[in-house]
């Protein structure tokens, strides 16, 4: 085809924007549609990547593209870079509720990253997470100990690469400013283009930050509360380790995940408290 996806968004924007200024009775029922379509969880590969699914990378971002449009709301009709993609993709295993059958939780933050839910209406609750593992059943009631650390120490593994991916789409987002500072007479679009793709791409690391503090308050409210139902000397020593772990890593990410904006905010600490705001503090590891 002659026309590049750009190209077609644009006119498949305008032509929604049009649409559902005539049939906002029409809207409200495709979002609906929608809400019970995403609800399919969106599928994922290694590393908790989100893989390709037309439904999921085209159909409904285009859709909330098109809303976002209606609503002057900042919508950037630039091709992604690989980097942007891949940073969109490993995002997603960190900003998913931490229980895969938190369902609602699952279908809200899928419409909420493809633009068609509006981030006021995003909750997630981080008790859904025990909720659902102390109603699964198990032979020993130090499996849910395991399948606290195991999922603790599956995050760990994902924050690096993403903050290795955010780093380079944030130089990337420098260069691209530059090159509009450079340009003797950008137009508009050029403007608006740049400034509403890095917004987008601070808006996805932002998010996974503040899904940080929901995730690793969902595990301490677990740990915690196995340690009184079912306690155990050993296994609790192992949570209260891997959840250590996983907050440090979690600072590093609230320090050097290469934010474009506010990178000297994140740098003097604000949102490196705020995750351990009112948390308390944890009880040493018993002496082997």
């Amino acid at each position: 085809m002659s026309l590049t996806r750009g190209t077609q968004t644009k006119k498949s924007i305008a032509a929604t924007r049009c649409a559902i200024g005539r049939k906002r009775p029409v809207l409200v029922l495709g979002i609906l549609g929608l809400a019970a379509v995403s609800a399919c969880t969106r599928p994922t590969g290694d590393f908790g990547r989100a893989e390709p699914s037309e439904l999921h990378d085209n159909l409904l971002p285009d859709f909330g593209k098109a809303l976002r449009y209606t609503t002057q709301q900042t919508v950037s009709t630039f091709n992604l870079t690989d980097d942007e993609k891949e940073l969109r993709n490993r995002a997603w295993a960190l900003i998913a509720p931490p229980s895969s059958s938190d369902w609602i939780g699952i279908t809200t933050t899928e419409l909420r990253r493809t633009g068609i839910l509006p981030e006021k209406y995003l909750w997630i609750d981080p008790e859904k997470y025990y909720e659902v593992l102390r109603s699964e059943k198990y032979r020993s009631s130090e499996t849910r100990y395991n399948r606290i650390v195991r999922d603790m120490e599956s995050d760990r593994t994902l924050i690096a690469p993403y903050c290795e991916i955010a780093r380079r789409v944030a130089a990337a987002d420098k260069e691209r400013r530059l090159a509009l500072e450079r340009r003797p007479a950008p137009t508009s679009d050029d403007v608006a283009g740049v400034y509403a793709r890095l917004e987008e791409n601070d808006d996805v690391t932002r998010w996974v930050l503040g899904m940080a503090t929901i995730r690793l308050k969902a595990y301490r409210h677990a740990k915690n509360t196995l340690e009184l139902e079912t306690p155990s000397k050993e296994k609790i020593w192992s949570a209260n380790h891997a959840y250590n772990a996983l907050t440090q890593e979690y600072i590093m990410l609230f320090e050097d995940c290469g934010l474009e904006q506010g990178q000297e905010v994140v740098a003097e600490g604000p949102l490196k408290s705020r995750i351990l705001q009112g948390w308390g503090q944890e009880s040493p590891p018993p002496q082997k």
